[in-house]
């Protein structure tokens, strides 16, 4: 897939029989409901268990994807969003995270929102007319829907505004994956 944008980069990075061994994964997992954590709100948090993740196929391979980039897995755990779901526009926690991957599994066919928001850079727009107060040319300020098929992984760094739109109807479920720089 040709990347489009400034900020982010949308990847298939795993195969089927991949994809299948995160949905067993996620079947595994424990969950836990969140009214709110950080910025995240009325969702779903599943948990793997560490021995779990060790002998997951998909995981092993966005491992070896990320070390390839001189990053190593900080942590991995799934997200269902469902009705009233939404993750504020925030920024990752610099001190912690260099590389985020979030890998989208499953949209159930009924669903309303849940749009995965990123804010890009004002690069390619047309430069027409009279531009009335300060330059914003370069700056994170275009808001793009990031496509979210499944199987496909959103790959951004710590420093880009992100979000998801809230889910007003069915749900969707991704596996967020933190890397830290491999030193």
């Amino acid at each position: 897939m040709v990347n489009q944008w400034h900020n982010f980069k949308i990847d298939t990075i795993l195969s089927d029989a991949e994809m299948q061994s995160l949905g067993e994964l996620y079947n595994k997992s424990r969950h836990e409901y969140i009214d709110q954590f950080y910025n995240l709100f009325n969702l779903n948090r599943y948990n793997p268990r560490s021995e779990d993740l060790k002998d997951c196929p998909a995981i092993r391979h966005l491992n070896n994807y990320a070390a390839t980039r001189g990053l190593k897995n900080y942590s991995h755990y799934f997200l269902k969003y469902v009705p009233y779901s939404f993750t504020r526009l925030h920024e990752d926690n610099s001190d912690l995270v260099e590389k985020t991957i979030i890998t989208f599994l499953e949209s159930s066919d009924d669903l309303v929102g849940g749009e995965t928001l990123v804010m890009d850079k004002h690069y390619d727009l047309p430069q027409k007319g009279l531009r009335k107060g300060p330059q914003s040319h370069k700056k994170d300020i275009v808001p793009v829907v990031a496509p979210s098929q499944r199987g496909t992984s959103l790959i951004y760094n710590q420093d880009v505004l992100h979000g998801v739109s809230q889910v007003r109807q069915g749900h969707r479920i991704v596996l967020v994956s933190w890397y830290v720089k491999n030193s």
